[in-house]
């Protein structure tokens, strides 16, 4: 594989969201359980129609509504325009400082979800070898490939020069568009390290990315021992003043699936469901929140004294 030369990877490729707030917006009045979702691949809406299929064959009567951006999924779901959102872990703490939230589930793979530094082999042993370094990272709002890693690093008194790769803002991350131009750029030569979640880089040098040489990958680069703290990913968030009648329904329907099942089993793996849905746990998101503080990003103030969802990485 030809290598990239880094200053054309730092070129944009593809426009970044802008926001726009919509005034007014009219709630779910109706009895029907209304879900959001951020669509950042076609699959999502795939994904969603089996879903919707299945819960309307439990009696559920379930629709969704694709978003480009969770900000504005936050800003619907506050405003009462939709039941529950299928959040990720930085649109879920900007819920929790905007309202009153549940949270009804997530899964299995969204437990402990694993942030890695990934440096040029024999260029650094620990997170203090990168003080001042050169890096890439992902999109600045993504999680795992800038946001709680750089808070950690700086937890630990190291202060690189990070350079992201700010593609699909507004999907906090989850095409990993970013996180494969980081490792475009590692294997350049020219950054000493990246941040990225285990999960691109795994798949990376499975070779099931086609920009990134596998092979090459695992020769030029390593993981340092040292690794930033684990969190939580996805989860379904509804208001508190959700009847608990279309709480208890989703709530019911999505945990009675079973992966044994054939008819359950094939939408599962589209999700990523390793075995089962599971229940929220929220502990898995302080350093999300802790992160989304430190830099500033407008989640320290309660929610009482802010009048509007604030845009991540603006």
């Amino acid at each position: 594989m030809r290598r990239a030369n880094f200053a054309r990877l730092l070129a944009p490729r593809r426009h970044l969201t802008s926001y726009r707030f919509v005034q007014n917006v009219p709630k779910n009045s109706s009895d029907s359980i209304i879900m959001g979702c951020v669509s950042y691949d076609p699959a999502v809406g795939r994904i969603w129609d089996m879903m919707r299929d299945y819960f309307r064959t439990e009696g559920v009567d379930f629709d969704y509504v694709l978003f480009t951006n969770y900000e504005l999924q936050v800003r619907f779901l506050v405003e009462g325009s939709i039941d529950i959102a299928w959040n990720g872990p930085i649109a879920h703490v900007m819920a929790q400082q905007e309202a009153d939230i549940v949270s009804l589930g997530m899964r299995d793979a969204d437990r402990d979800f694993e942030s890695i530094i990934v440096v040029q082999k024999g260029a650094a042993r620990t997170v203090q070898d990168l003080d001042k370094a050169p890096m890439v990272a992902g999109a600045r709002d993504s999680p795992q490939a800038y946001l709680v890693p750089n808070y950690w690093l700086q937890t630990q008194g190291v202060s690189p020069s990070i350079t992201t790769f700010d593609i699909d803002l507004g999907k906090h991350g989850d095409t990993a568009i970013g996180e494969v131009r980081a490792m475009e750029a590692l294997l350049t030569g020219e950054p000493k390290a990246a941040i990225l979640s285990k999960m691109m880089y795994d798949r990376a040098l499975a070779n099931i990315i086609p920009e990134v040489d596998g092979a090459l990958l695992a020769e030029k680069t390593e993981v340092l021992a040292e690794r930033p703290p684990v969190f939580d990913h996805c989860q379904f968030d509804c208001l508190s003043t959700l009847s608990t009648a279309k709480q208890e329904a989703f709530s019911q329907a999505l945990f009675k699936m079973n992966i044994e099942n054939p008819q359950h089993k094939a939408v599962m793996k589209l999700e990523g469901i390793k075995k089962e849905w599971k229940p929220f746990r929220p502990d898995g998101y302080q350093v999300v929140a802790s992160a989304l503080c430190k830099q500033r990003r407008g989640y320290c103030t309660p929610a009482s004294r802010r009048k509007r969802v604030a845009v991540v990485g603006a």
